[in-house]
């Protein structure tokens, strides 16, 4: 039998990103210290007392310094080594293609068990639904792949990957045939997902919480395996796109499995609940978007918090809520509609029993300003605005991009963080 080990259970005093205070002297000053600039590889300038946001993407390129093949170990390096020159970040991992083991390019390194797996299974369970394995033979085993010849035996009772499959296969996506790296990666990728979703196998005859329970644990420990202890609970800040896009939900974001559009609310409600819970006790989380001037999507957001959050809860991470909508002044900053909208927003849940004190506001979309003669004064009055309400303001530019426009203390360079083996 498959045995999920739990993380291990936190104890002693807590260090959560939100309250870590930066490695090494503070370079931007400390009016711009919820400014969110992005970071990418290499790494060529960075303010240590920022939080980042980090692209996936842009963490896997290569390095023109050396010329050896890129492994998923040497992206985890890379994620750790960024990691601890800042303050913090906010990086996806919430859905197969979207965390930082891609599925195929690269050999995985600790593979996210994907949110709508669980919710497929606790579905099924509550449905009484006997779960069905993945079939994933030796990687090397060409018969016997060509045997698993429909993507509903390969994956089981898991949302199924048309690509994934057919990259295992050694078939095209999109008119270009995989390399036989990709295929290996594929292979890999598909047995790493088999042993993470056989612990909601052996779940399935303790019901459908324990089913929802045993897949955060996953998905937590996942988290911990890929970062390290540490860093996850200082550094790291994941998020889950709670209320994708029509876009974002094609891509695979959302906790609804797209063949199973069906799936309760209360079947959601368990798995969100029990997978940010896991994850609030490694450490802060981020839950993107709700735009504040929609009551529904307040008293959705609001439901949430209570449930994760409430006065007398547990103690944990942080939660940084990404607040979304078009309702901005022209400079993206945060104007007196967004003002009335957020102190709405926290009188309902003062009203509603949540802990502000672990709660943090995240505007969207990113600060995006042409250059020019005006770029530095709508900046200045951007950050003004959300400073005063408390607000983190993201905005389309790297650190170096931005050092121009923020009055640093000092400003030296970030480290070039070597690649390769041994870091």
């Amino acid at each position: 039998m498959y045995s999920a080990a739990e993380p291990e259970a936190n104890g002693g005093e807590q260090s959560f990103a939100s309250a870590l205070p930066a490695p090494g002297e503070s370079l931007a000053g400390q009016g711009y210290r919820d400014v969110v600039p992005r970071l990418g590889w290499p790494v060529d300038f960075l303010f240590s007392n920022l939080v980042y946001e980090i692209p996936n993407a842009s963490m896997r390129g290569p390095d023109p310094r050396t010329e050896l093949p890129l492994t998923g170990e040497a992206v985890a390096q890379r994620w750790r080594r960024t990691l601890s020159m800042t303050r913090g970040a906010f990086l996806l991992r919430d859905s197969l293609f979207s965390q930082q083991d891609h599925p195929y390019a690269l050999q995985p390194y600790a593979i996210m068990l994907p949110p709508r797996w669980i919710v497929a299974a606790v579905a099924d369970v509550s449905a009484g639904v006997e779960l069905r394995p993945m079939c994933t033979p030796p990687v090397d085993d060409d018969a016997a792949w060509q045997k698993v010849r429909e993507a509903s035996l390969m994956f089981g009772s898991f949302p199924p990957s048309p690509t994934l499959f057919r990259v295992a296969h050694g078939l095209s996506v999109k008119g270009r045939s995989p390399t036989p790296a990709q295929i290996r990666n594929a292979r890999s990728t598909l047995r790493a997902l088999a042993r993470e979703s056989a612990a909601l196998l052996d779940a399935a005859p303790h019901g459908a919480e324990a089913v929802a329970r045993a897949g955060a644990i996953r998905v937590a420990g996942g988290d911990v395996r890929y970062f390290g202890r540490e860093l996850r609970r200082s550094r790291v800040i994941p998020i889950l796109v709670d209320n994708p896009t029509a876009h974002e939900r094609s891509e695979g974001k959302g906790l609804m499995p797209a063949s199973r559009p069906d799936v309760s609310e209360q079947v959601l409600r368990l798995v969100r609940n029990q997978l940010l819970g896991q994850r609030l006790r490694e450490g802060d989380i981020a839950i993107e978007r709700y735009d504040l001037s929609s009551q529904a999507e307040r008293e959705q957001a609001t439901g949430l918090l209570r449930d994760l959050i409430p006065r007398g809860a547990p103690p944990g991470g942080v939660i940084w809520l990404w607040m979304a909508g078009q309702r901005v002044s022209p400079d993206g900053g945060c104007d007196e509609r967004v003002a009335t909208q957020t102190r709405t927003f926290l009188a309902e849940l003062e009203r509603s029993g949540v802990d502000r004190s672990r709660l943090r506001l995240v505007r969207k979309p990113d600060l995006t300003m042409e250059e020019g003669p005006d770029a530095r004064r709508l900046f200045e009055a951007a950050v003004s605005r959300c400073a005063a309400l408390d607000i983190l303001l993201p905005v389309n530019k790297t650190a170096s991009g931005l050092r121009t426009w923020i009055a640093a203390d000092s400003a030296v360079p970030g480290n070039q963080v070597p690649d390769g083996a041994g870091l």
